[in-house]
């Protein structure tokens, strides 16, 4: 848990959105209550429902998905030449060809593939859950109410819309960003 908080509360900082971020006890106080009262929700009644829906929609799909985005963007984007370049600085050698179709044709096509299966396994029959009954004392399965699938859509574009989203924002001039120097280029002005 300490970790996770560390890294929201750097990232928020480094973002300078405001003078009183910058204190490290606000952030984390600010990540932390709201962390608290995400969590109060699986406290509830209706916890083992709402952890249900969101192991189901807020994990599998969004990494097999980000897996896709970074493999199309080590393949074609930055080229496999350019990221060869990069892994020869690193390690002094230049990997082999079968390496460039991995990251250039079999990992995009494969998690593809994975992702569009796994969408149409999933989705191809009504979405359920488990409830208990207390009559049989047994777990039967239930379907989601209609509103349960809109937090379901909206748990599962979640993340999946922010790198698509992000680059047409810059692409169409939404969003500018300054990349911070190295600390490399930052040493060699001193």
């Amino acid at each position: 848990m300490f970790g996770i908080i560390e890294c929201i509360t750097a990232s928020i900082r480094d973002l300078k959105l405001h003078p009183w971020l910058q204190k490290k006890w606000v952030t984390a106080g600010i990540i932390c209550g709201l962390a608290c009262a995400i969590g109060l929700v699986f406290v509830q009644g209706s916890g083992f429902y709402w952890l249900e829906l969101f192991d189901t929609f807020l994990g599998t799909y969004q990494l097999i998905f980000i897996g896709l985005m970074e493999s199309i963007a080590v393949g074609w984007v930055l080229g496999t030449e350019r990221f060869s370049d990069d892994i020869q600085f690193m390690i002094g050698h230049r990997p082999g060809i079968l390496w460039k179709l991995a990251w250039k044709i079999f990992s995009p096509v494969v998690l593809s593939i994975l992702l569009i299966g796994s969408l149409v396994f999933k989705f191809s029959e009504p979405l359920t859950y488990r409830v208990y009954n207390k009559n049989t004392t047994q777990m039967d399965d239930s379907s989601y109410p209609w509103y349960a699938l809109l937090i379901c859509a909206a748990l599962f574009l979640s993340s999946m819309l922010w790198p698509p989203g992000v680059a047409l924002a810059r692409k169409f001039g939404l969003l500018h960003y300054e990349p911070a120097k190295s600390s490399r280029e930052n040493s060699a002005e001193r």
